[in-house]
């Protein structure tokens, strides 16, 4: 819940909010949201206590989608300096599978 919190009130800061990084890496907006994503459904999966439940995968992936899309709406309605992008909505659901993955890969394991 915390995390969630986290991603929205991030994404509806104004750019001015976050420092002017001088490392001007390639797709690092993209990066960050693939790895807050990556993050939501792994403790969503971890908190859950069940990987194996498509039920509650299927939740988590939905609630993902619905938080993607979501924020980049609020986005496009409630900020005057962040704009929606299609791309942000595509890195997130790419990290939402990949964390689903990596996680019932790892729990395995453990």
């Amino acid at each position: 819940m915390l995390w969630t919190l986290t991603i929205i009130f991030l994404s509806l800061l104004p750019k001015s909010s976050f420092p002017d990084l001088k490392l001007q890496m390639k797709y690092l907006d993209k990066i960050v949201h693939f790895g807050f994503y990556f993050l939501l459904i792994s403790f969503y999966l971890y908190e859950s206590g069940s990987v194996s439940s498509k039920s509650l995968i299927i939740k988590g992936l939905l609630f993902c989608m619905l938080l993607a899309i979501g924020t980049e709406f609020g986005q496009l309605m409630f900020s005057a300096s962040r704009s929606f992008e299609i791309w942000d909505i595509v890195a997130n659901i790419i990290g939402s599978f990949s964390g689903l993955i990596i996680f019932r890969t790892l729990k395995q394991f453990i």
